[in-house]
């Protein structure tokens, strides 16, 4: 075979010859596919010196069968044992690599190594890849000009957007992508929304949620607006989708129905809807109330009329089934047999460790339930729950409820029934505590109380002109409160009168503000100076720890649970014995009870929860009924600028609150709430969450014995530190051996004072604003154009009358048409249909009157406009030193002293008093002139205690300036003041109380005492009493002796005689006696005035009246009725009787301006606000004589005329009318009305008449022959005619006639 073209033969090559080398023949490898010559590199072959040439030479014989290689250097010598030179014998392994090269050429390999075949395989894959390259190019161009298409579609939706207001969008958006629809068509539907044309469906449990929020909160007009404008759902699609909370009203006595109903409703299904149906743990019932607007609503749903009081309507007809029924309700009405809803008593359940609520009974209360009534709430309530809740979410673990009385009874029968086992696992624990209370209810059920009403109620007892005493007769009052914070350099006069004067009493924070100011007292050094008020300083330090240990633990975000429960106890502790020693002038014995029950349901929470899980929190703070009061928020403000509701709206919103919380619930981010961690105003304090504390507060975490016992080491500490009292008083461990005495029985024998009846005084009393109950026709004479007085048809007024001047009925067999309920008419006996709704506004209704929407104007508390605060002047003068208001001076303010005579037994003596107020003219003011009050025109009178006084020889310390040593005694204060022992009613218990004396201005006489250092010049017992500057005032004997025969002379002068001067007991304390014994200033003169005492027999009867009142009422009653007297109560021949015009009821005089009445217009009925200078006036219980303690008790007490002017500012006082004289009122100044004098005229009001309305029975109690008893008066206008409002229960029938609600 010839050598190929391609391989060129160097010229220079030599022919082998004979003996010549013959090369080395090629052994090419035979496995390759392709021929020799395609995978040999013939370009490689030495044609010059390139790089990368071979180093032979190659020869191509046989036809291709034989191909033989020499080496370029060949010797042409052969070697005998190789057949071919050295040189060429090396190229074997050369062409080996060569081989393999050609049979797999690595990855990479230079192209000049490569043979033909490789090269042309090479050059086909980068043809393939150029094509693919291009290909791909061309692709790519395409796909380009569709994104750019693209591009330009989304651009297009982009402005669609950006320029038009696009309803839902996001709605619209994700609808048609999940249908697949493309941009083009996503944007001509954008088109289409934007033109009206298209309403996109379908809406996220978001978006239902928002719209129901809205719905609630802002009403259907903002859910219309935000609807057509940024596309959320709309009424008719969330009354569709929503499944609202819809609680069932109570009509007529409470059921467990209607509970287990309301059970399933607002709980068990809005709790599966929201996934939180298990929730095991503590469970929390909470009531409280919330005012109505007193009317009546038609439910159509039931079918009946509701509004009506839960306790009375069990018999009246609320379904309104005849048009009689009507009729039937406006009788019940009008005799008192039912009444009208005056608030809204709410049921709730709270989760422990959760802030919703679920209201499961909403009832409407006229407040005159009984203690068996509301024990049979209760107990349905707990019925019901236990068949409904406690197998999902656990038993009850409380009751919590704000101060009211019946529902504190009930807790008393019905939560501290049984004592806790010994073999319960809590018993362990909690009777390691002493002290601690462990009778519980059913289940260890425990009442609760709200922490913020006690707060409330204790800065109300501070307050009060009667104070909280706090050690040994002590009393902290306004007034002296204020003179301890004037010390205070940040307060001044105005902020001291915004502490004491709060415009809302009911205010949290104000409270909080007062009780703060009275702890930063313990801070200050009074002026050694001023004896008085270093004492007063003392006792409000005390005070101060008493209210801070109760008050810390809910406002102190630093506060653990270990530390909560410590301070908790030491409170515990310390009202146990102040409420021992002082009884009802500490506290009252309702709020001792709340008190020490919220403490011992903490307690006790505490404790069951490190059984359950010691790992959870628990919060002192979360005690009480603060959610319920947020879901009051949220039905007022729900009522946008009608925050007053009837029964049906408060229903309605009650479930309108859940739906909102239910919101918060699922979207919390919705709820704006408070995360600060630092709490720098008072407002925030007032609900404080779990959150913002940042202290350990898990249960296990918690040695509830070893803080109870640091909480009585700590109150022991401050007992002992106040050096007031016995060590006895606070000796725990010897008080607390009787096992039947604990913190809820100080006295043991089971007795309970949380469930005394008597009045709590640290409980607000709301007063109202009367106006005219009817406006009277004018009747002024001299107005010729005055038009005649009108006259009322004396038909009553019919149910036909009404619908006839009202309404056009309709008057077709039944009632029909598109959304006509048959059910909701009544029809007459003239078959004419009436809706019930239209019955209840303009029947049963027709007289409302709406409530004030001013809380400030609805609950007043104490009226202490006049509490004394210094001016700067005074400040600095007692901050230097000086005395709590000058005695020679130009002012006399409480805290200065003034001398009175007392009587004491059948002697009389003189006492030194501590002011502690100060009444003129009816009022008390903060401060008088010193020269006025001896004068008889200024009608000014003092109250005060009586001073503890000790005889020391006199020093020259006793001496003032200007004033000669003597010999003889010096009286010394103690710092104690006179007590008296008072029994507790129902018990043989007997507890002490300081001694308040008022005396007349013109029967006191002013002193100005030395201060000198008591300390080593009194007896051991005494000196216990003394400041902690051990000062005290000093009386020299001689300079009182003067004094009292000053004082003698003017009783011996004053027409009032002994009924002017203060009667008290005797005691160690007083009168006060000199170190041999003997009673020292002692009024010969009083005494002897004692011995004949002429003022105490009756003015018209040779009695000695016990009750003063009652029995010259009977005379007056009895003279009025001309019934004449029995025998025995007759005078002699000569003597006065009883005047004939309007008589004074104290004396039975007429004409006597002193003897003139005066009322403030409230509903507190207090005999504090009737004013009158009748010299024989005594002082009685208002409220009981007004009430009668029975149907033959004397109840002429001085009322309002309901017809009369009011008042032009709500502090005015207005003319006093006494009840027996409310006849004649009428007929000299109301001619135009009936009376019992004058049966002819316009009827009397009904509030008018029923407040001056005299029984049978009290006529005949008085002694009124039988014939002269008037018969019934029947001239007063109807319920439901005239405008006359109907009596509701927040009506008096005594007292002040009601002139209606401002």
């Amino acid at each position: 075979m010839s050598v190929p073209s391609a391989v060129p033969i160097p010229p220079d090559k030599p022919q082998p010859a004979a003996n010549e080398c013959p090369g080395v023949v090629v052994d090419w490898p035979l496995q390759l596919d392709l021929k020799f010559n395609e995978t040999f590199p013939f370009h490689r072959l030495p044609l010059g010196r390139s790089l990368g040439d071979l180093p032979f030479f190659i020869e191509i014989r046989e036809e291709g069968e034989k191909i033989v290689a020499w080496s370029k250097s060949c010797t042409r010598r052969p070697n005998p044992f190789t057949s071919c030179c050295s040189e060429c014998h090396k190229i074997t392994s050369r062409i080996s690599k060569l081989a393999d090269i050609a049979a797999h050429a690595e990855k990479g390999t230079n192209y000049k190594f490569l043979n033909h075949a490789q090269l042309e395989d090479l050059l086909t894959k980068r043809n393939k890849e150029n094509n693919d390259l291009k290909l791909r190019s061309l692709n790519m161009s395409r796909q380009l000009a569709t994104f750019a298409r693209k591009m330009g579609d989304y651009e297009r939706l982009v402005m669609a957007i950006a320029e038009n207001d696009v309803p839902r969008v996001n709605a619209l958006l994700s609808t048609a992508l999940r249908n697949g629809a493309s941009i083009n068509t996503i944007v001509s539907q954008i088109l289409e929304s934007v033109q009206g044309l298209r309403s996109t469906k379908g809406f996220t449990d978001f978006e239902l949620d928002l719209s129901t929020l809205v719905f609630r909160v802002g009403g259907n007009s903002l859910l219309y607006a935000l609807n057509h404008a940024l596309g959320l759902p709309s009424l008719r699609t969330i009354n569709n989708s929503t499944n609202f909370v819809k609680i069932t009203p109570t009509f007529g006595r409470v059921t467990i129905d209607v509970i287990k109903e309301n059970i399933r409703k607002v709980i068990l299904e809005q709790r599966g809807l929201s996934g939180k149906m298990q929730k095991r743990g503590g469970v929390v019932v909470m009531m409280d109330e919330v005012a109505l607007e007193e009317h009546l609503d038609y439910f159509p749903k039931e079918n009946k009329i509701g509004g009506l009081c839960q306790r009375h309507s069990g018999s009246t007809p609320v379904a309104l089934q005849t048009y009689k029924s009507v009729y039937t309700i406006v009788d019940k009405l009008r005799a008192e047999e039912v009444h009208f809803g005056k608030e809204m008593a709410v049921v709730a359940v709270r989760f422990a460790h959760e802030k919703d609520i679920y209201p499961i009974l909403l009832y409407p209360t006229c407040k005159t339930e009984t203690v068996e009534d509301m024990q049979q709430i209760y107990a349905f309530i707990m019925q019901a729950w236990e068949e409904l809740g406690a197998p999902i979410f656990g038993d009850i673990r409380n009751f919590a409820t704000d101060g009211d009385n019946l529902r504190r009874q009930v807790g008393y029968k019905m939560f501290c029934a049984e004592k806790l086992p010994e073999t319960h696992p809590l018993f362990a624990i909690l009777s390691n505590l002493p002290g601690l209370n462990l009778y519980t209810g059913l289940k260890l059920i425990l009442q609760t109380f709200d922490w913020r009403h006690i707060i409330k109620r204790e800065s109300t007892l501070v307050r009060q002109p009667s104070g909280m005493c706090v050690q040994d007769g002590q009393v902290v009052n306004p007034h002296f409160l204020a003179q301890c914070l004037d010390l205070i350099e940040k307060h001044d006069e105005k902020s001291i009168h915004k502490l004491l004067n709060p415009d809302d009493p009911q205010d949290v924070p104000r409270a909080i503000d007062l009780i703060e100011a009275i702890i930063s007292v313990r801070d200050i050094t009074p002026p050694s100076h001023n004896v008085d008020l270093t004492s007063t300083c003392d006792s409000v330090r005390l005070l101060g720890h008493v209210l801070e240990n109760f008050m810390s633990p809910f406002i102190s975000p630093e506060f653990s649970l270990s530390k909560q429960i410590c301070t908790l106890s030491t409170c515990a502790h310390l009202i146990f014995v102040l409420f021992r020693e002082y009884r009802l002038d500490f506290m009252s014995n309702q709020l001792y009870g709340d008190t020490q029950s919220t403490i011992k349901n903490i307690v006790f929470s505490v404790a069951k929860q490190q059984l359950e899980d010691s790992q959870v929190d628990v919060n002192a703070n979360e005690d009480g009924t603060d959610p319920l009061e947020g879901h009051f928020s949220f039905m007022r403000t729900i009522g946008g600028h009608n925050s007053a509701m009837s029964y049906k709206q408060a229903v309605e919103r009650s479930g309108w609150a859940c739906d909102i919380q239910g919101v918060y619930g699922r979207w919390p981010h919705l709820h704006q709430e408070s995360r600060r961690r630092r709490i720098t105003r008072t407002e925030q304090k007032d609900h404080l969450n779990s959150h913002k504390w940042n202290a350990d507060l898990k249960a296990g975490n918690c040695d509830l014995i070893e803080e109870w016992a640091t909480g009585r080491m700590n109150a022991v500490s401050i007992l002992a530190a106040s050096g007031k009292l016995s060590t006895d008083a606070y000796d725990f461990e010897r008080i607390l051996a009787d096992s039947d005495v604990d913190f809820l029985r100080p006295w043991g024998r089971n007795y309970y004072p949380g469930v005394a009846l008597d009045n709590d005084r640290s409980m607000e009393q709301p007063t109202s604003n009367p106006r005219p109950d009817a406006q009277p026709p004018s009747n002024n004479s001299d107005n010729e154009d005055s038009p005649e007085p009108e006259t009322v048809d004396p038909e009553p007024i019919t149910l036909l009358d009404l619908i006839d001047d009202e309404l056009e009925p309709d008057t077709s067999n039944l009632p029909q048409g598109p959304g006509i309920n048959p059910h909701n008419y009544v029809k007459d006996e003239n078959n004419k249909f009436v809706h019930k709704a239209s019955i209840c506004r303009l029947v049963l209704n027709k007289a409302f009157v709406a409530k004030s929407k001013d809380r400030v104007d609805r609950v007043k508390g104490v009226d202490l406009g006049n509490v004394r605060c210094y001016t700067k002047v005074e400040s600095r003068s007692l901050k230097a030193g000086g005395t709590a208001g000058s005695m020679t001076g130009a002012a006399f303010i409480p805290g200065d002293l003034f001398l009175a005579l007392v009587q004491h037994g059948k002697s009389v003596s003189m006492a030194v008093v501590k002011s502690t107020s100060i009444i003129q003219d009816g009022r008390s003011v903060r401060d008088v002139v010193a020269a006025t009050i001896g004068n008889p025109q200024a009608n000014i009178k003092l109250s005060g205690q009586i001073m503890h006084l000790e005889a020391v020889r006199t020093t020259p310390d006793d001496i003032l300036d200007g004033e000669s040593m003597e010999e003889g005694w010096t009286w010394l204060s103690t710092g104690a003041f006179l007590t008296k022992t008072s029994k507790m009613q129902g018990t043989g218990i007997l507890t002490t109380k300081p001694v308040i004396v008022t005396v007349p201005g013109i029967l006191v006489e002013l002193v100005n005492p030395a201060v000198v250092d008591a300390r080593g010049r009194l007896s051991e017992e005494a000196a216990k009493g003394l400041n902690s500057a051990g000062t005290a005032w000093a009386l020299r004997n001689s300079s009182l002796d003067f004094l009292l025969a000053k004082l003698s002379q003017n009783l011996s002068d004053t027409t009032a005689g002994l009924r002017a001067i203060p009667k008290v007991g005797e005691s160690v304390r007083f009168p006060y006696k000199l170190p041999q014994g003997q009673v020292a200033l002692k009024s010969e003169s009083g005494t002897a005035l004692v011995a004949t005492n002429p003022a105490q027999r009756c003015l018209y009867c040779p009695e000695v009246p016990k009750n003063w009142r009652a029995h010259i009422g009977a005379h007056i009653l009895r003279h009025l009725r001309g019934s004449g007297e029995p025998k025995a109560k007759k005078n002699t021949p000569g003597e006065i009787a009883v005047h004939d015009s309007m008589p004074c009821g104290l004396c039975g005089r007429s004409g006597h301006p002193e003897c003139e009445v005066t009322m403030k217009p409230n509903s507190k009925k207090s005999d504090s606000d009737m004013k009158t200078g009748c010299q024989y006036y005594t002082q009685f219980q208002y409220k009981t004589a007004d009430e009668g303690k029975s149907k033959g008790s004397c109840r002429n007490v001085p009322i309002i005329c309901g017809l009369c002017p009011g008042p032009a500012r709500h502090h005015d006082t207005v003319p006093g009318i006494w009840r027996y004289n409310m006849p004649e009122h009428l007929r000299m100044h109301h001619s135009e009305y009936a009376s019992p004098q004058q049966p002819e005229g316009i009827p009397l009001p009904y509030s008018v008449w029923k407040s001056m309305e005299i029984s049978q029975e009290e006529e005949a109690a008085m002694g009124v022959r039988p014939e002269f008893i008037l018969q019934p008066f029947t001239q007063v206008a109807s319920a439901a005619a005239g405008g006359e409002t109907l009596k509701r229960a927040s009506e008096s029938s005594g007292g002040i006639a009601k002139r209606g609600r401002r």
